[in-house]
Order: C-alpha cells, then sequence, then structure tokens
C-alpha cells in the first residue's frame, strides 16, 4: 500500500512528520531485535501523544486524506479486477489508510496494523497487529491457501526492504519506486512513475 497505491512511501512517517517526533531509536530497537513489533508499534504511538494527548480518531482519519495517492489508482485498480485479479492489500501501514483507500475500491483481501481507540474515539498506545513489516510472505501465504492461488500465480508489488519476503512468496515480482537495493535485486521488474496505470500495463505485459 505505503508507496505503492500512495506517493508518500509510509503512512508512519507521515504521522510522525505531522506531530514532529523522531522514531530512530524505537525502530534501531525493533530492527535490532531488542523489541517486538507490537512493542514498536506502541512507542511509536506514545510519541504521537507525547505532542498531543488526546488525539482522536477522527483526527487521523483526517490526516490519511493529505497523502497523496498515485495518478489514476482507482482506474488502473478497475482494470485488473475486470481482468480477473484477486487483488489485496498486504501492508505494515495505518489501518486508517487503508480505510481511506478501499472506500472507492473493494479490495479482496487487506492485511494491515490498526492502532487502538478508547470508548470516545481518542487513540491508545496499543493496536492489533496483522502484519509484521518484514514478515509479509506470512499474509501472502494464508491468502494463497484461503483462496487456492499458486505461488507461480501470485504477483506482488512493493517498494522497501520489508517487501522482500513478500516477493519470496510470489511467482512474479515487481519493485515500484523502490527505495531498497535488496528489493531490487529480488525483483523481475523495476519501474519508476506514479502513474499507477504504467504498473497495470506492465502486470498485464508480464501475466
Amino acid at each position: 500500500m505505503d508507496g505503492v497505491l500512495t506517493k508518500h512511501p509510509s503512512s508512519w512517517s507521515f504521522v510522525h512528520r505531522h506531530f514532529g517526533v523522531d522514531n530512530s531509536t524505537n525502530y534501531s530497537l525493533y530492527r535490532s531485535g531488542r523489541i517486538s513489533y507490537s512493542t514498536f508499534l506502541e512507542e511509536d504511538v506514545r510519541l504521537w501523544l507525547s505532542k498531543q494527548n488526546p488525539i482522536s480518531q477522527r483526527e487521523m482519519l483526517l490526516l490519511m486524506e493529505e497523502i497523496p495517492l498515485m495518478d489514476n489508482l482507482y482506474e488502473g485498480l478497475q482494470v485488473l479486477r475486470e481482468k480477473g485479479y484477486v487483488i489485496s492489500i498486504v501492508s505494515g501501514g495505518l489501518s486508517w489508510l487503508s480505510d481511506r483507500i478501499s472506500k472507492h475500491f473493494p479490495f479482496d483481501r487487506i492485511f494491515n496494523n490498526a492502532i487502538s481507540v478508547d470508548r470516545v474515539g481518542n487513540i491508545l498506545p496499543e493496536g492489533t497487529v496483522g502484519v509484521i513489516p518484514d514478515k509479509k510472505n506470512l499474509a501472502i501465504r494464508k491468502m494463497q491457501e484461503e483462496m487456492g492461488i499458486r505461488e507461480e500465480n501470485t504477483l506482488s508489488v512493493g517498494d522497501s526492504d520489508f517487501d522482500v519476503s513478500m516477493f519470496d512468496a510470489s511467482g512474479f515480482r515487481i519493485a515500484f519506486n523502490p527505495r531498497s537495493q535488496s528489493l531490487v535485486s529480488a525483483a523481475d521488474l523495476i519501474l519508476y512513475s506514479e502513474d499507477f496505470n504504467d504498473l497495470v500495463r506492465w502486470i498485464l505485459k508480464s501475466h
């Protein structure tokens, strides 16, 4: 989702910038294995709350509306749907962003991470982890099993090193505006564009 369906590479970093926080320490702790991903998620939310408390879910939803989408996103998704593709989001990004995008296109499956809210609609420093970013292959495997899709018929599109594991479970791999050399090395196709229709044309050529 982030960086593939959107021009901004990360819904998390978009929120960090909005609140003026730096999560580099949390990120380093997570990448070194000293904290779990769920703890990483919680600590990032605590950073936001250290700058503003409370933060309403409504404010977060409005913030997601500011993230620019790829040009011709919905047109391109509809073309893929008409060609018979099963289309899913597998993202470590925020569920608020996928909620926004999926209002205008019915994805077949959505795997993401959600921040909890209290009874009055303010966010809490906890959440539900649906996708561990560097283990996206687990979501792909689950979907393949549940929907009867073979690996060789699975096409994945990613932009960061967190997408390498997703590529491992896919028969064809596209690095779309990649920000990671490891992803480029694992890709069958490398494409740079802010027009989603360009990606769709290459998907239809390859499959």
